[in-house]
């Protein structure tokens, strides 16, 4: 359901009238410890909590003192697993799959976003703490290469 609002922020993004776009991604908790009948929930908060981790990107336009924002350019939700496993939910209908851990989903963020369609125009990469992984880096520093 989220694709096609993904697809028309990155359209947006590419036909930018600035010359960056900042592309923000963070992770966020959803907390469903109280619903019982829910199967296929990882651990959450302190690990006593039960949920699903939701890592989002989102697109904006630096215009100083009125940024715009494009929309959520991307959306990558995914459970923590009991056996320190994080699994990433493709599909809800599908199986869950395995992610090599927990700050690949930086990196695969990145990969999805892709990188500048033209040369004027400059894609920036914002993350937290959480995006200090080798392999994020890795990947944000390919795509500028290729850019150059």
């Amino acid at each position: 359901m989220i694709k096609p609002h993904t697809a028309a922020t990155k359209a947006i993004a590419e036909n930018s009238s600035g010359s960056v776009v900042l592309f923000i991604q963070d992770t966020s908790e959803l907390d469903y410890t109280s619903v019982r009948n829910i199967e296929g929930l990882g651990h959450i908060g302190d690990g006593k909590g039960r949920g699903i981790m939701l890592h989002n990107c989102l697109a904006v336009v630096p215009v100083a003192g009125n940024a715009q924002i494009l929309g959520l350019a991307g959306q990558i939700p995914w459970v923590r697993g009991s056996d320190n496993q994080n699994r990433q939910i493709e599909n809800i209908s599908q199986e869950l799959r395995i992610s090599e851990s927990e700050g690949e989903i930086w990196s695969q963020m990145v990969e999805s976003i892709g990188e500048a369609p033209q040369a004027d125009l400059m894609w920036v990469s914002v993350g937290d703490r959480g995006s200090d992984i080798f392999s994020y880096i890795r990947r944000v520093i390919a795509q500028t290469i290729r850019e150059l």
